[in-house]
């Protein structure tokens, strides 16, 4: 399966996705360069569990994607064949290599192509816009007085 186009195309997407990533940390250091420190420090931390929490569900939707097409190639060989199951070469103790029909579900892989979901965008926390709410917390705090 790993050889497979779709699996090939799914590791190019995720690549992808990792550098738009890692452009939008770079953003955020670069914009969070001169605050105080404590705060530069809390700011990465909440951008940087953000962007891994993204880059986690980019991992999860692609291999899902690619695990299912994987699943319905097999369920066609399964039913065009006739046969009773179809077992994963790493479940099995031993076997015929004539009975190995990976390449033939490589085949039918290749002969697809998954469409992937647009890469993520990335909006990164401006200085400024974290003033203006402080800014304006205080003013709203005090008129509430």
């Amino acid at each position: 399966m790993r050889e497979s186009s779709p699996a090939q195309a799914a590791r190019k997407h995720l690549e992808e996705a990792r550098n738009v990533l890692q452009k939008g940390l770079q953003s955020l250091e670069e914009e969070w360069k001169d605050a105080p420190e404590d705060e530069r420090r809390k700011v990465l931390a909440e951008g940087l569990a953000a962007l891994q929490q993204r880059m986690a569900v980019e991992e999860n939707l692609a291999n899902r994607q690619v695990m299912a097409l994987l699943e319905e190639e097999c369920e066609k060989w399964r039913a065009t064949h006739k046969a009773v199951s179809v077992v994963s070469r790493q479940s099995l103790l031993a076997a015929d290599n004539a009975t190995d029909i990976t390449p033939e579900i490589v085949a039918a892989m290749n002969a697809r192509v998954l469409e992937f979901p647009a890469q993520p965008f990335v909006q990164v926390k401006k200085r400024e816009d974290s003033k203006g709410s402080k800014e304006d917390q205080k003013s709203q705090d005090g008129s509430k007085r």
